[in-house]
């Protein structure tokens, strides 16, 4: 039997798991901060995930690339942009290696980094993370979301006009 300490506070129940093979490695995923003063209490839990997922699966499992997403998104949160970017990367190569380039956990890690770039004011990297998502996830519910940040990208870019073409592309999504 594999002693796993808890991930999060909000689910202490999740503690042990009795088969590698079989061990339900999403459910020890940290919950996102919801909240920004929740990132604070979110790494430490993040970093705990991680590396439960390296010692359980190893470092080139899609389950690790979760968790290297996870915790780059908590220190995205906490403004350290410079910690989040390398692990994104990472994250990004070990999904296509273990899922595809085209899969939607790919796009959506993508995605992530995309807004990380935006922060940074790399604009035209960001817009290429944010575009390629777009078309992965051409049936996936966070296609809106990822139109969302588009619009984002587009009016802190200064661009306007991109703006408003995504704005009207999300609400003829909504009115699907």
């Amino acid at each position: 039997m594999w002693d796993v300490a808890p991930i999060h506070p909000i689910h202490p129940s999740i503690n042990k798991c009795a088969n590698v093979n079989v061990a339900p490695i999403h459910l020890l995923a940290p919950i996102e901060p919801t909240h920004p003063s929740e990132y604070d209490e979110a790494e430490a839990p993040a970093r705990e995930g991680l590396s439960i997922r390296r010692n359980l699966v190893g470092e080139r499992h899609w389950n690790t690339a979760l968790a290297l997403d996870v915790l780059a998104e908590t220190l995205t949160g906490l403004g350290r942009y410079r910690e989040a970017e390398p692990l994104y990367l990472q994250a990004i190569d070990t999904y296509e290696e273990t899922l595809g380039a085209d899969h939607h956990r790919t796009a959506l890690c993508r995605q992530d980094y995309g807004l990380l770039l935006l922060k940074l004011g790399r604009y035209e990297d960001a817009e290429q993370k944010m575009l390629f998502g777009l078309q992965v996830l051409e049936e996936d519910r966070a296609r809106q979301e990822t139109i969302r940040h588009l619009i984002e990208l587009y009016e802190t870019w200064g661009k306007p006009e991109k703006a408003a073409e995504y704005r009207a592309m999300l609400l003829k999504e909504q009115s699907k």
